[in-house]
């Protein structure tokens, strides 16, 4: 539906991104970020579907397409259509590109420049409730509930282990798709080994991150707390995924002895970027359909009123809060900084800060993910575990082999039923 001119101006601004290049919006520094491949194509495609909108908002006949022009663009179309996060994050960096390194007629430059400083929020830029919170621990069980009481047999624990990659481990949808089972630590069964208390270990590899740049924090890495270690090695051991090897992608659509036409013809991350790319793209769709089935079918059950749509960044933006804000014995900045790292985030607090504050032990890091994340599945006694807002046990010494501090016996227990009664569609 683009036109040539169209196509070239997006191909050039796209080269721009990846090469790294600065650009500028009235002598401001509006972008110097450097995209890689998978982000190159993924926001190449935003930034098309974002025009495809705007013209099919404007109700163009195929006269109209072949004459439109993206130095046209205004408000007005901003307004018209639904912009994602991304697509508005992306034209932030498009339109002072476009001022900058094209002639453009002074009205069109002025609506340009209009449209950049006056634009609105994306009609579907958050999941809040409307007291200003994020989703409750309830509210994330009632998710996990949903999956288990309405997906199939087959599905339902990989559906859950998805959702629960996305939203206890903090990963981001196209992350959590590339999960194979050798980048969690294992036992010599291939399962998830016990790190200590239940836990078990995540090592995120760089490349596999947002944009190559956020792998998990050594030595930390990210703590898989009991109950879904559990439900992991419960996975591993079905007739589906019965033969795994660590090369085993979690998230496969096919049984392992079958043949997966999109996790077993992965390419090459080093020798086939692009064609890697290409298939995280495809990937990341099957993800998110995934999720938006999922959160659809749930938000009518949580008890957090919802204005729009769900999204996994909004259930890393809930965890961030269940960190920080869970009482806890640490010192306030160890906890921040904690979170940050579970969410594999750069610290946020000034360079003297960091210099003189010590960073926090992997003891600490543990401590922290048991209080607040390692809570019951049950309501019953999720709502005991909030009200006595338990605080684990000081550790004073560190063991290799029993990384993580000892669990209470109401996160221990088994609260989920898994054999409760559930419509198989």
């Amino acid at each position: 539906m683009l036109n040539n001119d169209t196509l070239v101006i997006i191909t050039k601004f796209v080269h721009y991104k990846t090469a790294g290049m600065a650009f500028f919006f009235e002598s401001q520094k509006a972008s110097d970020s450097q995209w890689n491949p998978t982000t190159a194509i993924s926001n190449k495609n935003a930034l098309k579907n974002f025009l495809i909108k705007v013209i099919r908002a404007r109700g163009y006949t195929e006269t109209g397409i072949s004459e439109f022009s993206v130095f046209s663009l205004t408000v007005a179309d901003y307004s018209m259509v639904k912009v994602s996060r991304n697509q508005a994050h992306i034209l932030k960096q498009f339109i002072p590109y476009l001022l900058e390194n094209h002639t453009i007629e002074e009205s069109n430059r002025a609506q340009l420049v209009n449209l950049y400083k006056r634009m609105p929020k994306p009609a579907t830029s958050t999941f809040m409730a409307r007291d200003g919170k994020f989703i409750s621990r309830k509210d994330f069980i009632a998710i996990i509930a949903t999956v288990f009481r309405t997906c199939r047999e087959k599905t339902r624990l990989k559906f859950v282990i998805y959702l629960c990659l996305v939203g206890l481990l903090t990963l981001r949808l196209s992350e959590a798709v590339q999960i194979q089972i050798g980048d969690f630590e294992l036992d010599e069964r291939s399962l998830l080994r016990d790190a200590g208390n239940g836990f078990g270990v995540l090592v995120l590899p760089a490349y596999k991150s947002k944009g190559g740049y956020s792998p998990s924090f050594k030595p930390y890495h990210i703590a898989v707390v009991p109950k879904l270690r559990e439900i992991i090695n419960m996975y591993l051991e079905t007739d589906f995924m019965k033969f795994h090897t660590p090369e085993t992608y979690l998230m496969r659509t096919e049984a392992v002895r079958e043949y997966d036409p999109l996790f077993d013809e992965v390419p090459n991350h080093n020798k086939e970027r692009e064609k890697y790319a290409i298939w995280l793209n495809r990937a990341k769709y099957r993800g998110e359909s995934i999720a938006f089935d999922i959160f659809k079918r749930t938000k009518s059950q949580l008890e957090t009123e919802i204005s729009g749509n769900l999204s996994s960044q909004d259930l890393r933006r809930s965890i961030n809060d269940w960190i920080k804000k869970t009482p806890s014995k640490l010192p306030p900045d160890i906890v921040n900084r904690i979170a940050e790292i579970h969410l594999r985030l750069k610290s946020r607090d000034s360079f003297n800060h960091i210099l003189y504050t010590n960073k926090p032990t992997l003891v600490q890091y543990i401590e922290c993910i048991n209080n607040a994340l390692n809570f019951p599945w049950e309501l019953t006694n999720l709502q005991i575990w909030e009200a006595k807002r338990m605080i684990p046990d000081q550790f004073h010494s560190y063991e290799s082999k029993n990384l993580y501090p000892a669990v209470t016996v109401e996160t221990e227990d088994v609260f989920f039923n898994l054999k409760v009664d559930r419509l198989d569609n």
